[in-house]
């Protein structure tokens, strides 16, 4: 998502329909495995870092 005159690395996405009391695990494909709640996801939501320009993130999140 990141262009190559894009000054932003971080943006924060925040997501819909999840069920806020439960807990998913979110993958950053070439990087960290994290565990986040629904409520956390959706407020104040998902903060995605792309440090290269151009460039971009795959991101899976699945209920635990």
């Amino acid at each position: 998502f990141r262009r190559a005159d894009s000054k932003a690395a971080e943006m924060v996405f925040k997501l819909e329909g999840l069920d806020p009391a439960a807990f998913y695990s979110v993958k950053i494909l070439d990087g960290d495995t994290s565990t986040k709640s629904g409520s956390e996801m959706m407020n104040p939501g998902l903060k995605v870092n792309v440090p290269s320009a151009p460039g971009s993130a795959l991101i899976v999140y699945t209920t635990q």
